[in-house]
């Protein structure tokens, strides 16, 4: 009897303490894991975005050598389904059906954006989304997307800026880019998701959001912006500025 009594004893279970203290390990060693595993999968869809931007500047690239022009922007609002999901819309001389900033813009220009042209670019429709599964938006200088304009001086009139205001194109006279693509980045503000619906913006407030809407303002026709877009390195703005982008000059396509 001695001896089960002190097996007995040897086998007894946790205090309640004990399990309390064993179940705030496991928490945090969990809770731990889950932030790292959120910051991997972040981390690769910046990645994603990044590799998938590169590819699509590379095949404008091609285009413009092949064509001597650069393609109208899809319509970012359709479906895949859809039998102009992909395709640029416009003549080619020129005159794009995408949505033009002559309206929205002061002083008036002549950029026109939508989506990755993927059909006319004859590319994957994976390159349509960025790594958050979100439509990238293509814009480009209308006048580029002629021949006869693509040949002629005009250098494209988009601006790239940092969040001190600064031009971030300085190649001699040249301050203006022909093309941009932009990943609206995780909260996907400006961008259209896969169906076509667009994301709605939220109202940051201070730089940081101004900042955003300088490069999501193309879905609020109802609001006169300039044609400044930003460039700023990723999550410097408390987390609110999320957009990643990549351009070409004009003299880089030809």
């Amino acid at each position: 009897m001695e001896i089960e009594r002190k097996l007995n004893k040897n086998r007894r279970g946790f205090t309640l303490i004990e399990l309390a203290v064993s179940m705030t390990i496991l928490a945090l060693a969990v809770g731990g894991g889950l932030k790292v595993a959120s910051r991997n999968i972040e981390a690769n869809r910046i990645q994603l975005t990044n590799d998938r931007l590169e590819y699509i500047m590379q095949t404008i690239e091609k285009y413009a050598l092949e064509f001597n022009q650069i393609p109208c922007p899809a319509d970012g609002s359709l479906a895949p389904n859809h039998t102009d999901f992909g395709i640029g819309g416009g003549t080619g001389a020129g005159t794009c059906t995408s949505e033009n900033f002559t309206d929205v813009i002061t002083p008036t220009t002549n950029l026109v954006t939508g989506a990755i042209p993927i059909n006319n670019l004859g590319i994957n429709p994976k390159y349509m989304f960025d790594g958050w599964n979100k439509k990238f938006t293509y814009v480009v200088d209308e006048d580029l997307t002629d021949t006869a304009g693509f040949a002629g001086a005009d250098d494209g009139g988009i601006q790239i800026q940092d969040e001190n205001d600064i031009s971030l194109i300085n190649s001699g006279a040249i301050t203006t880019a022909a093309v941009l693509v932009i990943s609206h980045g995780k909260n996907g503000h400006g961008a259209y998701r896969v169906k076509g619906a667009p994301v709605v913006r939220a109202t940051q407030g201070a730089n940081a959001g101004t900042h955003e809407e300088d490069n999501a303002h193309i879905t609020n026709p109802a609001t006169t912006y300039d044609s400044i877009f930003r460039l700023t390195p990723y999550r410097t703005q408390g987390d609110v500025f999320d957009d990643i982008l990549d351009y070409r000059l004009k003299w880089q396509l030809n």
